[in-house]
């Protein structure tokens, strides 16, 4: 269980008797061997009526390498917004390996064909930084910095380019091509944050 942890953002899927499915948000308060305690906020307090010692929900849990799923049974009936699910290694599985990305406005400096810019980050994750930035970016390799507040010195990478359909003007892309563990590890560390602080305020 060692992609799962506390202040991780949880989506619960419930199905009702007539066959209705209902979700909302919550987040991990504590990890055992067997068992989740989960968390919601007050105002999703009208879900706790589905959720009866046995009933089964369907987990997808937000981690930094993808969404694991998981059919789960609820253990202990909510009280003040907390319960218990079973959650067990042979009951999950990953629906996708890829980051998970946040919103996220921080400052950028970036270079490319030897000038230098400033941009701004939309959404960051371990995979790369979704960008606006007033400069014609070529599709091609930049480098870079990001810096997030609480570090005391920007966060070096290097990476390709890309444009996607919808995006608006001078939006881009940035798909992470060299970047230390280290580094990538700190803007997970701050997405995990970024999605606990989210899920408490949903």
């Amino acid at each position: 269980m060692s992609r799962v942890r506390p202040a991780q953002r949880v989506r619960i899927g419930i199905e009702t008797e007539g066959g209705q499915i209902l979700q909302f948000f919550s987040y991990i308060k504590k990890v055992a061997d067997d068992r989740l305690t989960l968390v919601f906020s007050p105002t999703k307090a009208h879900f706790a009526q589905y959720l009866v010692e046995g009933s089964m929900v369907r987990l997808s849990i937000y981690t930094p390498v993808g969404i694991l799923l998981s059919d789960s049974m609820v253990i202990n009936e909510p009280v003040d917004c907390e319960f218990e699910v079973e959650f067990t290694q042979s009951k999950k599985r990953i629906q996708r390996r890829k980051y998970v990305r946040v919103k996220a406005n921080y400052r950028l400096i970036i270079e490319q064909n030897g000038r230098t810019y400033t941009a701004l980050s939309e959404d960051i994750g371990g995979g790369g930084i979704r960008f606006i930035c007033d400069a014609s970016l070529e599709l091609s390799n930049i480098n870079g910095k990001i810096f997030i507040p609480e570090m005391a010195e920007g966060l070096s990478f290097s990476g390709n380019v890309v444009i996607k359909q919808g995006f608006k003007h001078n939006e881009y892309l940035l798909v992470f091509d060299k970047i230390t563990e280290e580094n990538r590890n700190k803007i997970i560390q701050k997405c995990i944050q970024l999605e606990s602080m989210n899920a408490r305020e949903s």
